[in-house]
């Protein structure tokens, strides 16, 4: 629910990689994986609303160091790169933008 944008874009200019830790929740925003919008959008690509969420800052060009200790998880979280984002979808993932 944070994109940062214009943290994102100055980066970008200067080169420099923008790391999320703990992309996908904490302690402020705990129900981003209940979002219908990312619940919708990975239903079309068979995916979890996490692997939504993590392959969005992907294709933003962010690196993601989500945490989990279930073995699951970590395997879910890891398998990202069998399905893309389409640029609607990227919109529709930015307007839940709450920074």
């Amino acid at each position: 629910y944070i994109n940062q944008n214009q943290i994102l874009s100055y980066l970008n200019k200067h080169n420099i990689t923008l790391t999320a830790y703990s992309p996908i929740g904490g302690t402020r925003y705990p129900d981003l994986l209940k979002d219908k919008k990312l619940i919708e959008i990975g239903t079309k690509h068979n995916v979890t609303s996490a692997q939504v969420a993590l392959r969005f800052e992907i294709q933003r060009d962010v690196i993601v160091i989500p945490n989990s200790q279930n073995p699951k998880y970590i395997k879910e979280n890891a398998d990202l790169f069998n399905f893309k984002l389409t640029d609607e979808e990227i919109k529709e993932i930015e307007a839940l933008n709450k920074d």
